[in-house]
């Protein structure tokens, strides 16, 4: 396991977490939330092109897992009241 697949297992967990927070209804997202989702869905599949252009297929496999772990703990409602609190984006509105 390289370096690389460590540095991007753990962004795309972060995604994933951040991802999950933000409100699931489009409706229900305002103007920047759209972008910020749409920001962390790009940087996903650049990071998941990366890596099957690097030409490691566990790695990228890795990289997915860790997105959709991410996503499932970033459901959580302690993680969601931790971020909106903190950060004004999370906030559902």
């Amino acid at each position: 396991m390289s370096v690389l697949t460590i540095i991007f297992g753990i962004l795309t967990f972060v995604i994933g977490v951040l991802f999950a927070s933000l409100p699931t209804n489009a409706r229900m997202m305002d103007r920047s939330q759209m972008v910020f989702s749409l920001v962390l869905v790009t940087l996903l599949i650049g990071m998941l092109v990366c890596m099957y252009f690097v030409g490691s297929d566990s790695e990228s496999w890795i990289v997915l897992i860790a997105a959709v772990v991410g996503y499932v703990v970033g459901h959580l409602r302690p993680i969601n009241d931790f971020l909106a609190s903190h950060w004004d984006i999370f906030d559902f509105r």
